[in-house]
């Protein structure tokens, strides 16, 4: 039931309001893990109304937030969603971090590395506090190693 009530657009602000608290209260992990991709969903703006401007800095810490609680490729893979939607480029250095100590397919960390570095061409400095973050790069797939040494050959 409660799935299906995710499928609707309340808009931007009812939508954070009722489910970042769901996405930290909620029982079950499950319940908390749904609620998150569908907030990550609507950061994304393709399928539900986009996030305004004046509202994107408490959901970028949302997201935040829940990246420090990333353990698995799920939750990381719906908090990255959501901070990539909302081009957050003061979550790289966190998004770097956590590439080392969750266990991520290769294609995810590709993934990652290639959107990060979309994302950090908004701020000078950024690109490389992701690249520093990401060390060290051992732990890491040899073809997110690769991106991270010239993103250029990102897709």
């Amino acid at each position: 039931r409660f799935n299906h009530l995710l499928s609707f657009d309340y808009g931007a602000a009812t939508s954070f309001s009722v489910l970042s608290l769901v996405a930290t209260t909620a029982p079950s992990l499950q319940l908390r893990q749904n609620a998150v991709w569908r907030l990550s969903n609507q950061a994304t703006s393709t399928t539900y109304s986009a996030v305004p401007v004046d509202q994107q800095t408490q959901w970028r810490q949302f997201f935040r937030d829940r990246l420090t609680e990333a353990t698995s490729e799920s939750f990381f893979s719906a908090v990255w969603q959501g901070l990539s939607g909302l081009a957050d480029d003061s979550s790289l250095a966190l998004v770097g971090k956590k590439l080392g100590t969750i266990s991520l397919a290769s294609s995810t960390q590709e993934q990652v590395v290639c959107g990060a570095y979309r994302i950090a061409q908004a701020r000078a400095g950024a690109w490389l506090e992701f690249q520093q973050a990401a060390q060290p790069w051992s732990k890491l797939a040899p073809q997110a190693i690769a991106l991270l040494m010239d993103p250029t050959k990102c897709p």
